[in-house]
């Protein structure tokens, strides 16, 4: 199943506090499914989502919440993570 269909199917029925992604590189999509991830309503606050591509990655400008907390390159690939929302639960 492509991941929108999936995500369209999946929408709300599950929460997850880690979510790996890891596209095909040339489709350029672990932004898109990442974003589609949180759009389902599947990603909790503090997910950690953890993206490999091709290049290096930032985060979309008009989603707030999510931030990069880390991107390192390993050969030719990059390895991104980012955390949705805030967590008060740690304060």
């Amino acid at each position: 199943s492509d991941y929108r269909n999936y995500l369209r199917k999946a929408a709300g029925r599950e929460q997850f506090d880690i979510v790996f992604i890891d596209p095909p590189y040339a489709e350029g999509i672990a932004i898109d499914a990442m974003l589609r991830v949180i759009d389902a309503k599947m990603a909790k606050v503090g997910t950690l989502f953890i993206l490999e591509s091709e290049e290096e990655l930032a985060p979309p400008d008009d989603r707030e919440g999510l931030v990069l907390i880390k991107a390192k390159k390993y050969g030719r690939a990059w390895i991104h993570i980012f955390r949705y929302g805030e967590d008060d639960d740690d304060e």
